[in-house]
């Protein structure tokens, strides 16, 4: 069993949940969504020894850490940035090795947590991107008041 000791490694487990289309590792389109996956897993007990810390931001809850972790899984040759099919936001999905990883840290977890961690996904790649924003913004309004965008 895998030991989950880095916070990149709910970067792995997010990308390698199964998603919407319930298959394991479905891309997350854009780094917003995958950083409001990482916030609401961080809300979660069962990550909080993985959970990146977060302050409001331009666009809810940012993490800054996480971009400097995923620029370097990207280096690594572990997690792809696909900007072919959306050049502003951007596909992110595992490589073969991150793949590996990811199966590892998902197959680790109890299985209610790893329904916990495909809700999650199911939750950002379901919903529009201000339907998405306004989920996290209603449910953690302190998050939302550096926001440029006005959801009600």
């Amino acid at each position: 069993m895998p030991i989950m000791n880095q916070k990149s490694d709910s970067i792995f487990l997010l990308l390698y949940s199964p998603g919407v289309e319930n298959r394991f590792d479905e891309p997350i389109e854009g780094r917003i969504r995958l950083m409001k996956g990482l916030f609401l897993m961080s809300r979660e007990k069962e990550f909080s020894e993985l959970s990146y810390e977060f302050v409001p931001y331009l666009y809810g809850p940012v993490s800054f850490d996480v971009y400097s972790d995923l620029a370097e899984l990207v280096r690594k040759g572990l997690v792809v940035d696909d900007k072919s099919k959306e050049p502003e936001a951007g596909y992110y999905y595992l490589t073969t090795e991150g793949i590996a990883k990811g199966e590892s840290l998902f197959n680790a977890l109890p299985p209610e947590t790893q329904e916990k961690v495909r809700q999650i996904k199911c939750l950002i790649n379901q919903k529009s991107f201000i339907g998405l924003l306004k989920y996290v913004y209603s449910n953690y309004p302190e998050f939302a008041v550096r926001s440029v965008l006005s959801i009600t």
